[in-house]
């Protein structure tokens, strides 16, 4: 059990990562994300779908967290007027 805490600290942190960009650009107070792309483009959004489309993710759950987003929440936006966002682009 002692061995197994290092390990999932290393699990545990780029999805939480993740989900911390994502969840401070929600609600009334959301705030725009500042991200310079790969070609040195920069772009201004506080829209999740977009900000999760364009990181780029290596770590292999923070990944499935990302690929979870772009399959589950576009189907709940269509039966939802709360969820909005441009999600063709995930």
């Amino acid at each position: 059990m002692i061995q197994s805490i290092p390990l999932y600290n290393q699990l545990q942190q780029p999805p939480q990562t993740v989900a911390n960009a994502v969840r401070t650009s929600l609600g009334p107070r959301g705030m725009d994300k500042l991200m310079e792309l790969s070609n040195g483009e920069v772009l201004i959004s506080n829209d999740g779908a977009t900000i999760l489309s364009k990181m780029n993710v290596l770590h292999p759950a923070a990944k499935m967290l990302v690929e979870l987003f772009c399959r589950v929440i576009p189907e709940l936006a269509q039966n939802s007027p709360v969820i909005r966002g441009n999600f063709a682009e995930c």
